[in-house]
């Protein structure tokens, strides 16, 4: 079996795996809608809510737990204006609107709330330097020739922003609409690895991610969905939790080896 072959064969099987085992209360329909579309940000206030949520989702994503402090959050960052957060915050500041608004019982400044403000303070000087979305998505699009352009502009975002990282600058990127790009989570390390398509490494499995996308026609946002839900089978918009990774796993092995 050639690479491609091996890429192919495991790609088509997780895409009908993933039908098969989904549960029976979520249908077809509903699964490309809700799990396999995304929308182009339509300003830099959305841009900007885009990535705070996508930068919550760390290890602590449980503790910060964006969607359902999403009015809270909003109202702390003025409706997503990045220049009055500038002009209204620090992170020492920002922190302290986190423990009053939010309820906060936490102690400084190790606290992951702490952490999170001066990420978001970085998060909106990076984004201040772009007019309006048409800038940032100009800026984007010249990083989108080729894989290492794309790994160029994603350690550039983790250079800019605390406690980012490769992995979180390319779920930004993933988050915002920029189809070209996946989040390479332990989720998809794990899936990859295990067929020894990738090093147990985040920017080894995104460009197998990449490598994927070119060979089956499809999207790297698309491949991410995909295998995410089948590596965490956490169906997070209908609250629906299955174990399906290693029996998918196996049978992957079993037509590879046949």
């Amino acid at each position: 079996m050639t690479e491609e072959q091996k890429f192919s064969l495991i790609y088509e099987t997780a895409k009908k795996y993933l039908y098969e085992v989904k549960p029976a209360a979520i249908t077809d329909e509903e699964m490309k809608k809700k799990y396999f579309t995304i929308k182009e940000s339509s300003s830099m206030a959305d841009i900007l809510e885009r990535m705070l949520f996508a930068l919550s989702e760390h290890s602590y994503a449980s503790i910060i737990n964006y969607k359902k402090r999403k009015d809270a959050f909003k109202e702390i960052f003025f409706n997503y204006d990045i220049y009055e957060i500038i002009k209204s915050y620090t992170p020492e500041t920002l922190f302290s609107r986190f423990e009053e608004k939010l309820s906060l019982n936490v102690q400084r400044p190790n606290s992951i709330f702490a952490k999170y403000a001066k990420t978001a303070i970085n998060t909106c000087e990076f984004l201040s330097d772009f007019a309006d979305k048409k800038a940032f998505d100009k800026y984007v699009q010249q990083y989108l020739s080729s894989v290492d352009e794309k790994i160029k502009l994603a350690n550039l975002l983790a250079s800019k922003i605390y406690n980012c990282g490769f992995t979180l600058a390319c779920n930004c990127l993933k988050d915002l609409g920029y189809t070209g790009y996946a989040k390479p989570d332990t989720h998809l390390i794990s899936i990859f690895h295990a067929f020894s398509l990738c090093e147990n490494k985040p920017e080894s499995v995104f460009r197998a991610i990449m490598k994927m996308a070119d060979i089956v026609g499809d999207t790297p946002f698309s491949i991410d969905r995909i295998f995410w839900l089948i590596g965490s089978g956490y169906f997070y918009e209908h609250e629906m939790k299955i174990g399906i990774k290693d029996v998918f796993i196996d049978r992957a092995r079993g037509q590879i080896n046949e």
